[in-house]
């Protein structure tokens, strides 16, 4: 299939699509493939990074971390929600 025939087809397909939610999130795919610099990162306040990455810094002393089957165990009922 050429490249024309591809961008025909997939024109064809999201005319298709009537679901707001599954439109965005084809939308959002297709822009990070097209941009990946352009992440969800790039999308969040300057407050919001520095809390993820204090967090990040945190998670690197394991005296700080959570183990996993505690987790599950303290919040497993939200898992199957």
């Amino acid at each position: 299939m050429s490249v024309a025939e591809l961008k025909n087809e997939f024109h064809f397909l999201i005319e298709e699509i009537e679901d707001e939610e599954t439109l965005r999130r084809l939308y959002e795919n297709v822009l990070h493939s097209l941009h990946p610099k352009e992440s969800i990162w790039q999308g969040l306040p300057e407050n919001e990074q520095r809390i993820v990455l204090e967090a990040f810094v945190k998670s690197q002393n394991p005296e700080k971390l959570i183990a996993h089957e505690e987790v599950v165990r303290k919040y497993g009922q939200w898992l199957s929600k």
